[in-house]
């Protein structure tokens, strides 16, 4: 056995050898965040994520190579219009490889390492996701999930001489879930006010005759650049919208302006305009399936956790539409959230000043200073620890 404290010991004692103490030397130094670097299989490149010089918190972030000895780095994934993650050369050298969010889904992708088209190399909608390549990069476990298929790891396999990449299950360990009744998520667009096209996903509740109207619950998701996708419904999450379903009630997951896997001017199509004209998006999903003739427009509810937080809180002091509400985690005052929470600059960011230096654009777009005549019941959720929105708000 090893005796610990005797190895400590002689480590503390043993002598680095002079190169190790050479100062590091940076390789990459442009503004905004630069980060996961991996070598390329002979050591000489480095690929890496980078905003590209841009650091606010809603621009892309890229995969960009620059060589391992410093020089110009070099944007790869330009005409990626999201955000790229994760990464990685092949094993020969000449793609790399990144997972990245499209919509509804996530897939996986390839680009050439000196630069060009983007190739998909996941198949349909799906979600795909916790990519772990094999060394010879060949082949890569992933976990797969839809809206109608509980997660399970499959294979991507290399197709052969060059054809199409195959995609197949190896576990089965969810396999249980197909003997309970289960809703399924199902795409739902609609047109804004202004004439934009905006996307989400609809959960319509158990036993719904043709021509029955439905109460209708709205769920906004946090961020405000996350977004709702093709997971598994049975999964939880923050609200259990399959329980909802299963008592009689039709789920709005709406993805407004704002929202990621859109690409970057969707993204940013709310700077300075919270709870403005992405309200108004969510809001149209709502006519929209008035409309349609499944949404009762007297029995209306909204909750949201975080940014969803805010826009339930924002939603009820412009409408009296909502017959209940639930605030999770809510930034119901913008400018205390600035001081109080863990992430100053995220604010200035999305509101392009400090709120000392433009104080109207965070009073305008805040729940507690447009409180005066809000009637609508509502429960106020909060983490006494939580430190991304604290309970001030």
């Amino acid at each position: 056995t090893l005796d610990m404290a005797a190895a400590l010991a002689a480590l503390r004692e043993a002598k680095a050898p002079e190169e190790a103490l050479a100062e590091p030397v940076p390789v990459v130094t442009t503004r905004g965040t630069d980060s996961s670097p991996r070598f390329s299989p002979d050591g000489t490149v480095l690929v890496f994520l980078t905003q590209d010089g841009n650091d606010e918190w809603y621009t892309n972030q890229y995969v960009a190579t620059v060589p391992a000895a410093g020089g110009a780095p070099r944007v790869v994934t330009r005409a990626f219009d999201e955000e790229a993650d994760n990464p990685r050369f092949s094993a020969d050298g000449r793609s790399i490889l990144f997972e990245g969010q499209a919509r509804l889904a996530s897939h996986i992708f390839s680009v050439p390492a000196a630069g060009g088209g983007v190739r998909r190399l996941t198949p349909g909608d799906d979600l795909h996701r916790r990519i772990s390549w094999s060394r010879d990069g060949r082949s890569a476990a992933l976990v797969r999930e839809s809206p109608r298929d509980a997660p399970e790891v499959y294979l991507l396999e290399a197709g052969a001489r060059g054809g199409e990449p195959r995609l197949r299950p190896l576990s089965h360990v969810n396999d249980w879930t197909r003997e309970y009744a289960t809703l399924v998520k199902e795409p739902f667009r609609w047109k804004a006010k202004d004439g934009m096209e905006i996307e989400g996903l609809l959960v319509k509740p158990a036993g719904l005759r043709p021509g029955q109207k439905a109460p209708l619950l709205v769920i906004v998701h946090g961020g405000p650049a996350g977004v709702f996708s093709n997971s598994f419904s049975v999964r939880r999450g923050v609200y259990p919208v399959q329980l909802f379903a299963q008592k009689g009630f039709a789920v709005l997951m709406p993805n407004p302006r704002g929202s990621g896997g859109y690409g970057e001017a969707f993204r940013k199509a709310n700077v300075r305009d919270w709870g403005g004209k992405d309200y108004e998006d969510i809001m149209a999903g709502v006519d929209a399936l008035v409309a349609a003739g499944l949404a009762d427009p007297e029995r209306l509810g909204v909750m949201g956790w975080s940014y969803g937080g805010f826009m339930t809180a924002r939603a009820i002091t412009k409408t009296g539409r909502f017959k209940a509400a639930s605030c999770g985690a809510g930034v119901t005052d913008t400018l205390s959230f600035t001081g109080v929470a863990d992430i100053p600059p995220f604010m200035r960011s999305y509101f392009g000043a400090w709120p000392w230096d433009d104080q109207a654009v965070y009073t305008l777009h805040t729940a507690m200073y447009n409180a005066k005549g809000v009637t609508t019941p509502t429960l106020i959720q909060h983490g006494g620890a939580d430190a991304r929105v604290p309970t001030p708000n």
